[in-house]
């Protein structure tokens, strides 16, 4: 697959990140935004509501 990016873009891309590959630098940013984006388990709102609890908040 390929994608297009104005010009502009490509060069203050480049000027950010030096002699890193623009390719590398882009797949590094969408990982991480997939991983940030992920929903919660039930594992992990169980361990947001212990949490919770041990501070007092909820019962």
């Amino acid at each position: 697959m390929e994608i297009l990016l104005p010009s502009e873009v490509l060069e203050r891309i480049q000027k950010k990140i030096g002699n890193q590959s623009i390719s590398h630098y882009l797949l590094t940013l969408i990982e991480k935004d997939l991983q940030e984006n992920q929903p919660y388990t039930e594992n992990d709102e169980e361990k947001v509501k212990e949490r919770l609890r041990s501070l007092g908040y909820i019962d």
